[in-house]
């Protein structure tokens, strides 16, 4: 993993390989469904946690583009649609829930809970103390790193993730 000094605060950004990421998700809750939709919109899509808790199975489509997630009231209430894996597509299609009820039905806070108890699993599994600074925004930025290094153009990674600068 890799770790960077925020400027204005105490902590670190973090940006997990694709190995790091796999183990993150190995470490959630077998038996919490709503947990494995929470990591993987934020690892798979680039949700932001207010993101996670809006998305229904409604808003998991296909288009001509392929399998996407619809965030409709983004950061500064901006539409955006962003490319979905199968495996989060299966999983929500799993859940059994009605078209228009959230995927995560809980409160955004409860999903950096969800991450602190699945890093506190990998960091007893590996010993890196790196794990203590993983974050749920740390699985969006990954995200868009691992788009960036598989050569997907800036520009729409910016469009997928709904960022404004490059920052």
């Amino acid at each position: 993993m890799r770790l960077k000094d925020y400027d204005e605060r105490d902590g670190k950004r973090v940006w997990l390989s694709e190995s790091e990421l796999g183990l993150l998700l190995d470490h959630t809750d077998p038996e919490h469904a709503e947990m494995d939709a929470a990591f993987l919109l934020a690892a798979r899509c680039g949700l932001r946690r207010k993101e996670v808790v809006d998305v229904t199975p409604a808003d998991l489509v296909t288009n001509d583009t392929g399998q996407v997630v619809r965030v409709w009231q983004g950061k500064g209430e901006k539409y955006r649609e962003g490319p979905a894996p199968t495996e989060g597509m299966q999983l929500a299609l799993g859940m059994a829930k009605d078209p228009d009820e959230s995927l995560v039905s809980c409160d955004p806070s409860t999903i950096y809970d969800w991450v602190a108890r699945a890093r506190a699993r990998c960091r007893a599994a590996t010993g890196d103390e790196g794990w203590q600074y993983v974050g749920p925004h740390d699985l969006r930025r990954s995200w868009g790193v691992r788009l960036l290094e598989a050569g997907v153009l800036p520009s729409v990674v910016m469009e997928w993730g709904g960022w404004d600068d490059w920052q």
